[in-house]
């Protein structure tokens, strides 16, 4: 799992074009997901102030990897290697 983070759409729209074509030509079979949103700041309660911090922000992304690899699509990807790797003779 290869995890880019970038801060906004524009970083987004320069950036994805060339990773996803460079992650083709290295012909992993990889997917690209994009989340939008302010994954990694946390707001403070009743004001209008945040905090980014490498707590929160680790803390945010593994719940996010949390949350992906219970996934169905997740889970249905490990089946299908799983399916090849127990199928190979040696």
């Amino acid at each position: 799992m290869i995890i880019f983070i970038v801060e906004g759409v524009s970083d987004e729209e320069t950036l994805m074009p060339w990773i996803e074509k460079k992650l083709r030509e290295l012909n992993l079979g990889v997917k690209v997901k994009i989340m939008v949103g302010d994954k990694l700041t946390q707001y403070i309660e009743n004001t209008q102030n945040y905090d980014i911090t490498p707590q929160n922000v680790k803390g945010k992304v593994q719940e996010m990897l949390k949350e992906f690899m219970n996934s169905i699509e997740y889970q249905n990807k490990m089946q299908q290697i799983y399916n090849k790797i127990k199928n190979i003779e040696i």
